[in-house]
């Protein structure tokens, strides 16, 4: 397999036995530890790199510009990797995107087919897909709206803007880590934020209170402690917000109050998660089985409450989400590496006997993560299987 950036990186290594050697004599795990660095810790390590090398998959926009930087290359260089790059998403991605300062209207539908498809990789669980095809897509409507000066289609670049942000939040909050989360939101939803007051749409204001909610839910890195118990009440504080803001057709509204639930179980707030599982239970049959996504995410958080507060039989909760949605997350990457730690959780909260039926799931689980570089999953994941295994 190969790829057009393949190709051109070839020129900046050198093979020295079975090591590759970049400019500066740096090595590939020091290479690429210093782009995890500059991408805030996130996003990149060596298997990565040489996936990349090999042709196996690409770099993103980002991801590229921080290789350049750490090599010091020069514009020249930095424009030629570029152009590869471009030729490699023209392929995988099946849309020419403008590398000329003709932008019109037609531009507008090629940014919200590449929207339909980050939204696609969304639902299927596809998170590096998902974000990478955001950061292409932020590039070149960025790219856009440095050119474009009449007010309509000025309003629809950053619309769309908006939705990119989004998704690339919401990427964010499903891998990043626990330590430099919340530093990496908080310049997402400044964007956000500068969009809901331009576009006067309080609609992109919520998704950023979304995904600093996920934020510091991350940062409390499912502890129990004092400083944890503080950012899990500003992610309460930020969903809450976003669920006044978001109209009821907004199906975002699941992704808040699942954030709020979640929150609730660590905070261990028996009463209020008492009173929005039954408000949720409620509103289950009024509930759109298109929003699946958010739909089962929330009721699989709800059924994991349920077994900690030992209030009823969680599993008839996911079974009831289950039926009503007709979908399940198996298959789904992302979203199946996280109900297996939901499962994980209230298993051990009711005490199951029977351990069979999760030892294949979470077999999978860890697979999936180790292949997807979902550090933060893995390593929870792995901690709560050695205490119900």
């Amino acid at each position: 397999m190969t790829t057009h950036l393949g190709e051109a990186l070839k020129k900046y290594y050198v093979r020295s036995g079975n090591k590759l050697l970049f400019r500066s004599n740096l090595s590939l795990n020091q290479l690429s530890l210093e782009m995890w660095e500059r991408l805030g810790y996130r996003g990149i390590d060596a298997s990565v790199v040489s996936r990349v090398l090999n042709g196996v998959r690409l770099f993103t926009p980002r991801q590229l510009e921080v290789f350049c930087e750490v090599l010091a290359l020069p514009e020249r260089e930095k424009e030629k990797l570029e152009y590869a790059l471009y030729l490699d998403q023209v392929k995988k991605y099946g849309v020419s995107l403008p590398l000329s300062s003709q932008i019109n209207y037609d531009i507008l539908d090629l940014f919200d087919s590449l929207l339909d498809k980050a939204l696609d990789y969304r639902l299927k669980g596809k998170n590096d897909d998902q974000e990478s095809i955001a950061n292409i897509t932020h590039t070149y409507i960025q790219k856009s709206l440095h050119i474009v000066k009449k007010a309509s289609l000025r309003k629809k670049l950053l619309e769309q803007l908006g939705t990119v942000l989004f998704l690339k939040g919401n990427a964010l909050g499903a891998t990043g880590l626990p330590n430099v989360i919340v530093d990496e939101a908080v310049k997402i939803v400044s964007q956000l934020i500068t969009i809901a007051k331009q576009n006067k749409n309080p609609v992109y204001e919520a998704y950023g209170n979304i995904i600093l909610a996920g934020a510091y839910y991350v940062a409390g890195n499912y502890s129990y402690s004092f400083r944890a118990k503080s950012l899990y009440g500003r992610s309460i504080n930020q969903a809450q917000r976003a669920f006044q803001l978001l109209p009821d057709s907004n199906h975002e509204k699941l992704f808040a109050l699942r954030n709020i639930i979640a929150c609730m179980i660590y905070l261990r707030d028996k009463q209020d998660f008492i009173n929005l599982k039954k408000t949720a239970l409620n509103q289950l049959p009024q509930t759109n089985p298109t929003h699946f996504l958010n739909g089962l995410n929330l009721f699989n958080i709800i059924s994991e409450g349920v077994a900690i507060f030992h209030l009823s039989d969680p599993l008839k909760i996911k079974e009831l989400a289950s039926k009503h949605f007709n979908a399940g997350l198996e298959g789904r990457r992302i979203h199946e590496v996280s109900e297996v730690r939901s499962d994980l959780e209230m298993s051990i909260a009711i005490k199951t006997k029977d351990k069979s039926y999760l030892t294949t799931k979470v077999e999978r689980a860890l697979q999936i993560a180790k292949e997807e570089n979902y550090v933060r999953h893995y390593k929870h994941i792995n901690k709560l299987a050695s205490q119900f295994f």
